[in-house]
């Protein structure tokens, strides 16, 4: 082995021992007072020693590296995580001061700060603290900043950084921009702040539903609004969204104060509803309402002026604001007098009559004042007209100026029958009356009154007000007619079997049969057919 080859064989083994196995006390620094130390923050340990103000110098068990002033030496650069109050700079990674910073936590979306401040503290964290986070107290904007760091040690200049030996609690001033000085944040300021929301929608009000109509006075500051309806309430409570059934989602403008329903609502039902005023996505106001739908008009009928009597069960199903017993001209309504029950619909006492005069109560009479009784009355001087004259006027009429019918078998009417100011009386004999037309007359004047031994029964079509006038008594039934008119019949039905009530009117609100007692019918009723009690008297013998 040659000579060069030795030495060049050496250098290498030196640099390697130097460079290569100096694991331990590297990149150490001297400090003013002499002391080295290396970059974990120990003091250097062996044969380094202080070879001056700037550099250190040492032995070769182990050896010391000198870091040149403004990282200008080509020793390791400092590690790359800076301590409490400091950063690190990136090119020559010195940890350059952070004191004093300023930290903000806004208020959440939606909301402003305002000036009033809620709370402000200043805790104090000593060495302990890092100075690179904080925390949002609670849910109001926080803002501050630290309340400083601990002041430069004794000995050290203004501008210079210090460094504490963690091992032996000695501080020394570090004259090179490149050492990570450590600084101590002694605590910060937090100031709370009230947020408050820049969401200020009012909720739409006065929601009210009448006659398939819903109406509300709208919120302010809304953009639109939305209409959530539903027989179910947890359908408009999730604002009908998927895997609900809602009869209305309807998106409209912030100005619409109704909503009609085209389709017809369920009768007798509950309905929950929710109108929501957005003035964005995140910001909404909203109220609840609910309403119940009327139960479906049914036919009913009404009587006026006059009273209602029967042994069984007495019922008309008044709509709301109508009365069963009306006020007519007389000016007072009259007595439901019921034996089984009263049903006025939904067993509402205050649609009987104004008065609310009714009684839950039977009759019995020792005669039964059927077709039978009557024509028992007949006078044996009595002469029938021709039943075909009953249209224009009978020929005979008795001391009294009435006119008397009978047939035998079923009768038809014909057309309509205006009896005017006669006086009319008609027996029908094991048969039934089918009036096919109206039958009218002068009022306080004239007089009809039928007895039927079979059924009276009003043709559908015949309609009027009134449509027909005068006394109507059956053996049996009474039937009014299935049609979709008002039948108004001015006198008194009896009937003992069933009166029925067959009319159905496309609009229920009003009734489909009216039956309005007729005085002057009571008053002209012929005295050969009244009832007559005996009068006992005792007489000069």
């Amino acid at each position: 082995m040659s000579k060069i080859f030795k030495i060049i064989l050496f250098l290498i083994f030196a640099i390697f021992f130097l460079f290569g196995f100096s694991t331990k006390d590297v990149n150490a620094q001297c400090l003013d007072d002499c002391i080295c130390v290396t970059s974990s923050g120990s003091e250097a340990s062996g044969d380094c020693t202080c070879g001056g103000a700037d550099n250190c110098s040492g032995g070769s068990s182990p050896s010391c590296t000198l870091w040149g002033d403004n990282c200008g030496g080509s020793a390791t650069p400092p590690p790359s995580a800076c301590p409490c109050g400091t950063t690190n700079n990136g090119s020559c990674r010195s940890c350059e001061s952070q004191c004093n910073p300023t930290w903000v936590v806004n208020c959440p979306s939606g909301t402003v700060k305002t000036n009033n401040l809620i709370g402000s503290q200043c805790v104090s964290k000593g060495s302990i603290w890092h100075c690179n986070g904080w925390f949002q107290l609670g849910s109001a904007q926080s803002e501050g900043s630290e309340c400083g760091c601990t002041t430069t040690p004794a000995g050290c200049g203004e501008c210079e950084q210090y460094w504490t030996n963690p091992n032996t609690g000695r501080t020394s001033c570090i004259r090179w921009d490149c050492w990570p000085a450590t600084t101590t944040c002694s605590g910060r300021t937090a100031n709370t702040y009230e947020c408050l929301s820049t969401c200020n929608t009012t909720a739409p009000s006065a929601v009210s539903f009448s006659d398939d109509l819903l109406t509300w006075t709208t919120g302010t500051n809304g953009a639109s609004q939305n209409l959530y309806v539903s027989t179910t309430q947890s359908d408009v409570t999730n604002n009908c969204g998927t895997g609900t059934s809602c009869t209305v989602n309807a998106n409209l403008a912030s100005s619409t104060d109704f909503y009609p329903f085209v389709s017809p609502l369920l009768p007798d039902t509950i309905y929950f509803v929710k109108i929501v005023n957005y003035q964005s996505v995140s910001c909404s106001s909203s109220t609840n309402y609910s309403f119940l739908t009327p139960v479906a008009n049914e036919p009913w009928w009404q009587v006026m002026d006059g009273d209602v009597t029967t042994n069984g069960v007495l019922s008309s199903l008044v709509p709301a604001g109508n009365y069963f017993l009306s006020d007519g001209l007389g000016g007072f309504s009259g007595v439901a007098v019921y034996g089984t029950s009263l049903n006025l619909y939904l067993d509402t006492p205050e649609r009987i009559s104004v008065n609310i005069w009714n009684a839950n109560t039977t009759s019995t009479l020792s005669r039964i004042f059927n077709y039978s009784y009557f024509e028992n009355l007949i006078p044996n001087d009595i002469v029938f007209n021709d039943i075909n004259d009953l249209p224009s006027g009978g020929v005979v009429v008795d001391s009294n100026g009435y006119e008397w019918y009978k047939v035998v078998g079923n009768l038809d009417t014909v057309g309509d029958i205006d009896i005017t100011t006669r006086k009319v009386v008609l027996f029908v004999e094991e048969g039934n009356f089918n009036i096919n037309g109206n039958i009218n007359l002068t009022d306080g004047v004239g007089f009809f009154a039928s007895f039927v031994n079979g059924n009276i029964t009003i043709d559908s079509a015949v309609s009027g007000s009134p449509a027909i006038e005068g006394i109507y008594m059956a053996d049996n039934n009474i039937s009014t007619g299935a049609g979709d008119t008002q039948l108004h019949l001015r006198g008194s039905l009896a009937s003992y079997g069933s009166v029925l009530l067959e009319r159905e009117l496309l609009d229920n609100s009003t009734p489909a049969e009216l039956v309005e007692f007729a005085p002057d019918q009571m008053m002209l009723f012929p005295n050969q057919l009244q009832f007559k009690r005996a009068k006992w008297a005792e007489v000069a013998p």
